[in-house]
């Protein structure tokens, strides 16, 4: 996560939207990254969080994708 960050993070035009992506990529849970945000629903960084937070907090990837998505919010994306 650290090297992705590190790679990423001169992309962004604004300072607020590298707080932003650093939020999300560090999620510590699902309830962190308000799925069912209004307004946000399907944003970029909350799929990106839900991804590397299902392969950092679960026994394996297939698990934790379930968990997202049973968690709702915007599943599909």
């Amino acid at each position: 996560m650290k090297q992705v960050y590190k790679l990423n993070k001169h992309y962004f035009e604004e300072k607020e939207q590298q707080k932003e992506f650093e939020k999300y990529l560090r999620s510590h849970s699902l309830y962190d990254l308000y799925l069912d945000e209004y307004g946000k629903i399907g944003y970029t960084y909350k799929t990106l969080g839900a991804g590397f937070w299902a392969l950092r907090k679960s026994d394996d990837f297939e698990s934790g994708i379930n968990q997202v998505t049973f968690e709702g919010g915007d599943a599909d994306t």
